[in-house]
């Protein structure tokens, strides 16, 4: 009935960010993660905000990488 989805985000197995339980109705969250270096993987990662994913929907729109 309440679709409900946390984001993750996974460097070399380690949780280094996450969203709060985003639901429909919510803005995008958006996250600003350093990339230690010499990081192997990087996963982005949706889970369900706790109440079954039933209905759950998530998408990481623009998910991108900011080389400086």
């Amino acid at each position: 009935m309440y679709p409900s989805v946390v984001f993750r985000i996974v460097i070399d197995g380690l949780i280094v960010a996450g969203s709060p339980v985003m639901r429909i109705q919510e803005q995008p969250w958006r996250f600003d993660v350093s990339l230690p270096s010499g990081s192997r993987q990087i996963r982005l990662v949706t889970i369900d905000g706790g109440n079954g994913n039933r209905e759950d929907l998530a998408n990481w729109v623009n998910a991108g990488f900011v080389v400086g």
